[in-house]
C-alpha cells in the first residue's frame, strides 16, 4: 500500500509526546513491512523533506499547531499527484489531516483516536483553589493591561475551536481506530460515530532490548512515576499518598520523572506544588527532569514499583515501558490501562483514590513474590499481545477496511 501519514507532532523536531511517538513507529512499522510509506509533518528547523529510515518525511517549516491542517494540503497535493496514496491516516487531536479530507474526499481516510480536546478538557476540569485565583486573576489583569497598552482592544478570553473540528473530522472520515475499547466507547457515546466505521488497534510497540533485561529487585522500595507532571495524570492523588505510603512503610521513597505543566486548580508549575506538599519529607522524595527514551531503562531500573494514577488514560506509552521493566505497576482503571494490565500484570485502582492508591502501592511493598508474578506477567503480556509483529496486521486490517468503506461510499455518491 502507499500510505500518508499526517501528523503535525513528529520527533524530534515537533515533540516527543505520545501521537509522535505512535506515528514514528508505525511509519517504521509499515515501512519494514514493505509498504510505501511518506510522512507530513511540522518543523521549526528545516524545510522540505529527508529519506528517514525508509520512509519520506515532508515537512511544513515554521506551522503553528493550528494552522498545520490548512498549510499542509499544499505539501500533501504535490505529492499526491505523483505517488497516488491508497490511504491516508492522522490524528484526531488537533484535527491534522481535516483539510486534506476536505480537499481529497475520495482517498480513503482512517482517523487515529489519542485522546480528543473535550476528553482533556474534561478530565483536567478542577475547581480553582483561593491561591490559584488569586494567580489567575493576576495573569487577566496582567494580559489585559498588555492589551490595553497595545492597542489591541478589550481583553477577551476566546473558547477554542479545535474541539468542534476534531468531532467533524472523525466523523467524516471512512474509519475511526483506538488503540483501547474505553476511549472507542467515548467517542461513539459522545460523537456521531457509528459503530461499524471503527476498530480496536493498539499502538505498536517495540520493546527495549535495555529494558527487558531489568531485573526485579527483592528488597527495593521505590516507588516512581514516569510521564508529564499534570493534573489529568493523576499527579495529585500520588502527592496525597505519599504520606500514607510512608507511614506504613518509613523506608520507602519516590521518585517523580517528567515535564511539569501548572495545576489547574492553584496555577503553579507542578514541581513546584510536588515540593511545597512534599517537602517535609526531605530526601524520601525526588523530582527530576525528562529524560530521552534511549536513558529510561534507568529510571526503570532505579525503582520497583511504578504508579500512573491519570484520572482517565488512553493507552499510555510509559505503561507498556514499565510492563518491558518487569515493573510491578499500580495504575487508574479508567481508560486503556485497564486493558493493557489484566491477567494479574498490575493492580487496578479507582481514579480520584489516594487512599486505594497508598494501599495497592504497600501490597506490592511488602511482598516481593508479588512483585515478581506481576512483572514477569507484564513483560510476557508486552511481547505477545503489542510488539510491532502482533500489531502489523491489525494495523493493514484497518486500512483495508477503510479503503473498502470509501470505495462502496464514492460509489454511491457516483449514482
Amino acid at each position: 500500500m502507499r500510505i500518508a501519514i499526517i501528523s503535525y507532532e513528529f520527533p524530534p523536531d515537533t515533540g516527543g509526546g505520545g501521537i509522535g511517538t505512535y506515528s514514528r513507529e508505525v511509519a517504521r512499522l509499515l515501512c519494514d513491512s514493505g509498504h510505501l510509506v511518506e510522512v507530513f509533518a511540522a518543523s521549526n528547523v528545516r524545510k522540505g523533506w529527508i529519506q528517514q529510515g525508509g520512509y519520506r518525511i515532508n515537512f511544513v517549516n515554521g506551522s503553528s499547531r493550528s494552522g498545520f491542517a490548512k498549510e499542509v494540503v499544499s505539501p500533501f497535493s504535490e505529492r499526491h499527484a505523483t505517488v497516488k496514496f491508497d490511504v491516508v491516516e492522522g490524528p484526531e487531536y488537533g484535527a491534522d489531516g481535516r483539510e486534506v479530507l476536505k480537499t481529497f474526499p475520495s482517498v480513503p481516510h482512517v482517523v487515529k483516536l489519542h485522546t480528543p480536546s473535550e476528553l482533556v478538557r474534561q478530565v483536567n476540569r478542577c475547581p480553582l483553589q483561593p491561591v490559584g485565583w488569586l494567580r489567575h486573576r493576576s495573569r487577566q489583569m496582567k494580559n489585559a493591561l498588555v492589551a490595553l497598552v497595545r492597542g489591541d482592544g478589550p481583553f477577551t478570553i476566546t473558547r477554542p475551536g479545535n474541539e468542534v473540528s476534531e468531532r467533524a473530522y472523525v466523523e467524516q472520515c471512512d474509519l475511526a481506530v483506538s488503540p483501547s475499547r474505553a476511549l472507542l466507547h467515548w467517542a461513539i457515546e459522545n460523537w456521531s460515530v457509528s459503530v461499524d466505521q471503527t476498530m480496536v488497534v493498539p499502538n505498536p510497540y517495540l520493546p527495549s532490548e535495555e529494558m527487558l533485561k531489568i531485573p526485579i529487585r527483592e528488597h527495593g522500595k521505590c516507588i516512581g512515576f514516569v510521564g508529564r507532571l499534570e493534573y489529568r495524570k493523576g499527579v495529585q492523588d500520588l502527592v496525597e499518598a505519599v504520606p500514607h505510603v510512608l507511614r506504613a512503610e518509613p523506608s520507602a521513597t519516590f521518585r517523580f520523572v517528567g515535564e511539569p505543566v501548572m495545576h489547574p486548580g492553584t496555577r503553579e508549575m507542578f514541581d513546584t506544588y510536588i515540593r511545597r506538599k512534599l517537602g517535609q519529607f526531605g530526601d524520601r522524595v525526588m523530582i527530576g527532569k525528562p529524560r530521552p527514551l534511549t536513558e529510561m531503562h534507568y529510571e526503570y531500573a532505579a525503582v520497583d514499583v511504578c504508579t500512573f494514577p491519570s484520572i482517565w488514560e488512553n493507552f499510555p506509552n510509559v505503561c507498556l515501558e514499565a510492563m518491558t521493566s518487569a515493573r510491578a505497576v499500580v495504575a487508574s482503571e479508567a481508560g486503556g490501562m485497564s486493558e493493557m494490565l489484566g491477567e494479574g500484570c498490575g493492580i487496578l485502582i479507582p481514579p480520584r483514590s489516594p487512599k486505594c492508591l497508598a494501599e495497592a502501592i504497600v501490597e506490592f511493598l511488602r511482598s516481593a513474590e508479588l512483585r515478581f508474578s506481576a512483572g514477569t506477567k507484564a513483560r510476557c503480556r508486552v511481547v505477545e499481545r503489542y510488539s510491532r509483529r502482533a500489531v502489523l496486521p491489525m494495523v493493514e486490517q484497518s486500512y483495508e477496511r477503510a479503503i473498502r468503506f470509501s470505495l462502496t461510499k464514492n460509489k454511491l455518491n457516483s449514482r
